[in-house]
């Protein structure tokens, strides 16, 4: 990841806040069907990578910040400045916390908890639904209530299996 200005960065968000101005002015009347579908599947694609984005800056200010500065909890913080719900924050943050970039105690940079999840979200291949299910298969069995039985155990209690 390079290290950037600040101007640079306003710059960047200028640039993007412009072209999308600019693209949401203009008449899809033109396309043909199969053009409109591509274009469908490009704003999907654009609309999967955008969270990616903030998830550096979550992290960072998980890291960095106080509550103090915050205004009280990381949560809270994000669902007031970002007029989300308090549920939906706390997602982000454990997005953040699983998909984005991280720092050993040393300061050096390190890949995300779900690196294949995070490169596919970057390329804009997967979404929230997709993540999701991903998150919730990476749990340990535990933690998804148990659904392996112990062997010798039957499936339900009582009965026998049958055999087909």
């Amino acid at each position: 990841m390079l290290a950037n200005s600040r101007e640079e960065l306003v710059e960047v968000f200028d640039a993007l806040d412009a072209e999308l101005d600019r693209l949401d002015e203009v008449s899809f009347e033109v396309l043909t069907t199969p053009e409109r579908l591509r274009s469908l599947e490009r704003l999907e694609c654009l609309v999967r990578r955008l969270p990616a984005m903030g998830h550096a800056l979550i992290n960072q200010l998980d890291a960095q910040a106080s509550e103090e500065e915050l205004g009280g909890t990381l949560c809270c913080a994000l669902a007031n400045r970002l007029r989300i719900t308090k549920p939906d924050a706390a997602r982000r943050i454990a997005d953040a916390a699983d998909l984005g970039p991280r720092r050993a105690l040393t300061g050096e940079p390190l890949a995300p908890q779900l690196t294949a999840t995070a490169t596919a979200q970057r390329q804009g291949l997967i979404g929230e639904a997709h993540i999701k299910v991903i998150r919730a298969l990476c749990r340990p069995p535990a933690r998804r209530g148990g659904c392996v039985h112990p062997p010798g155990r039957r499936s339900r209690p009582g009965r026998q299996s049958r055999s087909i």
